[in-house]
C-alpha cells in the first residue's frame, strides 16, 4: 500500500524529472566531453536526446521501487536490459556511476529531509547495483 509521503514525493519529482534529467546529462557531458557511443559523440543531438531518456528511465524505476518499497524491478528488468545494452552501445559503467552521482545530488535538491530519506533508500541500492564491486572498471565494449 501506498504512502502519503512515497506518494507525495513522487508527484513532486514527476514535476521535475525533465529538469533534473537535463541537468545531470548536461553535468555528464562536462565531465566526458570526448566520450562517444556507438550512436556519436556525447554532444550530439542523438546522444543527448537517448541520454535524456535513460535519466528519466533511472527516475522512473527509482518511483517504482520507492512507492512498491522495494528493489525488484530495478534488479529484474532495469539492470539486465543495462547489462545487455549498454556494453553494445558503448556506454562506460563510469559515466553510469557518475550519472546516478549526479542524479543523487540532484533528487536530494528537491526533496525535504524526510522525502530525501527515503529515496536514498532505494537510489543507494541502484548505486551498488552499478558499482565497481559489481562490474568492475572495464570499459563496456562490444
Amino acid at each position: 500500500p501506498y504512502q502519503a509521503v512515497e506518494r507525495r514525493t513522487v508527484r513532486r519529482l514527476l514535476a521535475s524529472s525533465g529538469a533534473i534529467a537535463a541537468r545531470v546529462v548536461h553535468q555528464v557531458l562536462q565531465a566526458f566531453p570526448n566520450h562517444h557511443c556507438y550512436s556519436g559523440p556525447l554532444g550530439s543531438a542523438q546522444v543527448q536526446t537517448s541520454s535524456l531518456r535513460d535519466v528519466e528511465m533511472f527516475q522512473t524505476y527509482l518511483w517504482v521501487s520507492l512507492l512498491e518499497g522495494n528493489v525488484s524491478a530495478v534488479q529484474q528488468e532495469l539492470f539486465p536490459l543495462c547489462i545487455m545494452l549498454y556494453p553494445v552501445l558503448n556506454v562506460r559503467w563510469e559515466l553510469v556511476r557518475y550519472m546516478l552521482m549526479l542524479l543523487d545530488h540532484e533528487l536530494g535538491r528537491h526533496l525535504s529531509p524526510q522525502e530525501w530519506k527515503q529515496v536514498r533508500a532505494y537510489l543507494s541500492s541502484m548505486q551498488v547495483m552499478f558499482s565497481t564491486d559489481v562490474l568492475g572498471d572495464r570499459v563496456c565494449l562490444a
